[in-house]
């Protein structure tokens, strides 16, 4: 028999194996396969760094490894004989052929797992059948774990990659089928939306009454009857005080009207203020527009980022993982951001779409003081010195138009490094701005789309008597970070509506305080520099040498094949429907620029995959337009809970985000957190949400001095046919 230090040893071996190949893991209970108690994040807490792996086993010996599924791009197929899984997958066999051969797994519990890739934004039903459940988020426990038996991969000693096929059509079309009603006239969660349920209820303990009351009246506002029931009381089994006929009796006592105080979103919050990492992407949870009615706009929460958008193939990929690796405090949302502007910097002038669109962009990386946002910064620094490219520096401050221009004038394609943005925006938004710096933020405007034109140089007086400088096609790409609330403080809705704002690609950071690392090897990566330089040698214009019009950029036109593009139709007839929903709030700004924002992202993507003749395909689509929805999505919910046009606005808002957040609240609590509203402004901004539908005041009463409470509301869809569960 193995000797249990042997065991522990091997499972610490095989964990930094699977990092080594850049499969994230994290160490999971060795009987019940969940994550230790004390483990932050669950799943979303897996990584590749071998310190960090380390100092996990070193204090969990024996724990079995975790992987999650997403960061693979992977779905798995999870076959349990034990509940009929090998007689349903015989019958499915039968009806539409094997399964083809693809890496797999032998479970603990004599199952097997089939792994396939995941190249579609399609979300996928979480089971096929009786015995058979499909994950396509979460995490699977990988060989050598132990529970039962020892997990063990098939037909191969170790795996790899290139042993994961693609999935027959017919199991694609099994899975994306609409699941049956559960009973007329009741809505039904999706399987995807159920997943999130249980994941948000997984972090909410359930021995509290008040907090089980409240999770079971969010449960039956959803409208779906039994099947939210279930969910409930699947949960509510964790407490030692469960009691089925209590269980029952309370749920009937649940009624609409009761019941619209209380919201889904309750338990999202609740779940959020325990550290909380929502499984499901903002995008995959995007519900239809109906143009058809004036939608009621409700300021939401926002999601955190999705991971398996973190890690694209090509050149930014490897950037981020440079960036990662030698970073103290891993940020890699900021490290995504900053290597997207670092590529439009390098690729500007060579590359553009079918329809002249180029690398330009604006980034801002939002995250907390001392979070690590200077980082990302000092790598593409030492990146662009290592490839002697230190020319593409458009400067870390901006004085002036005129300074700006005569920057770009000596290097037109250029990356400006903006540390505090928000700061920087408020100042040349300012009501009394000099016109200088009026005058700049204009130019930044108009530089977005100039990048295929000529941009002239402003007349002055001064300029009377000599020649009209101008610029072929510049290419400016910013990259800017700041602190949450400043940046959308520093705005107004005017900002919104003239189309500047809409041009920024903001990237929220969800990690205040990541976990320090020991940062690798700072020298950039040869393979790195060559890539750099490559593109740095690249003309902006094939024409032989000599000829005058080699002095005008004629990029490479990258062609966008069949799929893609109807991915990016798809996106474009999305983004009208959202422009409607929003239209006359000054929002529907924001939505007009997303199919842009996700041509600009596809073009970065591909052409950073490959260097001579590159393809946007659909993987590049689907990622750049699930990045696009994101991004945008999350600006129009910040914009919506923050941006303001006077003090009293802004009270409104804050007050609102405190309650939203908190789900309910006491006026002693709320009084005590905005010592600087007086009691009548208090009551005045609680009166505008209670008339909106957005806040709901109760008193309690109690022995003593009775209680006021504050609930955060949401109004109901009548016909409640549909359940969303986006917050």
């Amino acid at each position: 028999m193995m000797l249990l230090t042997d065991q522990a040893n091997l499972l610490l071996d095989a964990a930094l194996r699977y990092a080594q190949m850049g499969w994230p893991v994290f160490p999971i209970q060795p009987a019940g396969k969940q994550p230790f108690p004390s483990f932050a994040g669950g799943f979303h807490g897996a990584r590749t760094d071998a310190d960090i792996i380390t100092r996990w086993w070193a204090q969990w010996p024996h724990a079995n490894i975790g992987m999650p599924v997403a960061p693979l791009g992977i779905f798995v197929v999870d076959i349990d004989p034990r509940n009929g899984g090998d007689s349903t997958l015989e019958i499915l066999e039968a009806k539409h052929g094997k399964l083809p051969d693809t890496l797999m797994q032998r479970t603990g519990g004599g199952g097997l797992h089939y792994l396939y890739r995941r190249q579609t934004g399609a979300h996928l039903k979480a089971k096929l059948g009786p015995g058979i459940d499909v994950k396509t988020d979460g995490y699977i426990a990988v060989s050598p774990s132990v529970t039962q038996r020892t997990y063990e991969w098939l037909d191969c000693d170790w795996p790899d990659a290139s042993l994961i096929s693609e999935p027959p059509a017919w199991l694609i079309a099994e899975l994306i089928e609409s699941s049956p009603s559960i009973s007329a006239g009741a809505a039904t969660l999706s399987a995807d939306q159920v997943c999130e349920l249980r994941s948000a209820l997984a972090c909410i303990p359930a021995d509290n009454y008040h907090q089980w009351l409240e999770c079971g009246m969010a449960c039956h506002a959803t409208g779906a009857g039994e099947q939210a029931y279930g969910i409930w009381t699947e949960w509510s089994q964790q407490s030692a005080k469960f009691d089925p006929r209590v269980q029952r009796k309370k749920w009937a006592s649940f009624s609409v009207d009761r019941n619209d105080r209380v919201t889904v979103r309750t338990i999202f919050a609740k779940a959020q203020a325990a550290g909380w990492l929502n499984p499901m992407s903002n995008t995959a949870r995007l519900a239809p527009v109906n143009v058809t009615t004036t939608p009621s706009i409700q300021p939401q929460l926002v999601d955190p980022f999705p991971e398996h958008l973190l890690w694209p193939p090509g050149l930014i990929g490897d950037i981020v993982r440079y960036m990662n690796a030698t970073a103290i405090r891993p940020q890699p949302v900021l490290e995504l951001a900053a290597a997207i502007a670092f590529c439009g910097t390098i690729m500007g002038r060579k590359v553009c779409t079918p329809t002249d669109l180029r690398t330009n962009v604006y980034v801002i990386g939002v995250a907390d003081s001392g979070a690590g946002k200077e980082h990302a910064r000092r790598a593409m620094l030492s990146i662009l010195e290592g490839a002697d490219a230190l020319s593409l520096l458009g400067g870390e401050r901006l004085a002036s138009d005129a300074g700006l221009f005569s920057a770009l004038h000596a290097s037109p394609s250029s990356i400006l490094l903006l540390d505090e943005v928000g700061r920087f925006l408020r100042t040349v938004t300012a009501p009394r701005a000099p016109a200088y710096l009026v005058n700049l933020a204009t130019m930044l405007m108009e530089l977005t789309s100039a990048a295929n034109r000529i941009f002239l140089e402003k007349r002055r007086a001064e300029h009377a008597k000599e020649k009209l400088k101008l610029i072929h096609q510049p290419n400016v790409c910013m990259y800017g970070t700041t602190v949450p609330g400043r940046l959308f403080q520093a705005i107004t809705r005017v900002d919104v509506e003239d189309g500047f704002f809409p041009r920024l690609l903001i990237f929220p950071c969800d990690t205040p305080a990541p976990v320090p690392q020991r940062p690798a090897d700072r020298t950039v990566p040869a393979k790195l520099i060559e890539t750099v330089k490559a593109w740095m040698d690249r003309p902006v214009n094939a024409a032989p040498s000599g000829n005058l019009d080699a002095l005008i950029p004629k990029p490479q036109v990258v062609p966008i094949n069949t799929r893609a593009q109807q991915c990016f139709d798809d996106l474009q007839a999305d983004a009208d429907r959202r422009r409607l929903q929003y239209r006359g709030t000054g929002l529907d700004a924001m939505w007009s620029r997303c199919h842009e924002h996700a041509l600009r992202l596809a073009l970065i993507r591909a052409a950073g995959i490959e260097f001579e003749a590159p393809v946007i395909t659909e993987p590049d689509a689907i990622w750049a337009i699930e990045l696009a929805q994101y991004l945008v999505g999350c600006s129009v919910q910040e914009i919506e809970n923050q941006v303001a046009e006077n003090l009293h606005e802004h009270a409104v808002k804050k007050v609102a985000t405190f309650i939203r957040i908190k789900g309910r609240v006491s006026m002693t609590e709320l009084a005590r957190s905005f010592r600087w509203l007086k009691g009548r402004e208090r009551d005045d901004v609680l009166g505008i949400l209670r008339e909106a539908g957005q806040a709901e005041i109760e008193r309690e009463a109690t022995e003593g001095r009775s209680r006021i409470w504050i609930t955060w509301t949401e109004r109901r869809e009548e016909s409640g046919k549909k359940v969303d569960l986006t917050h």
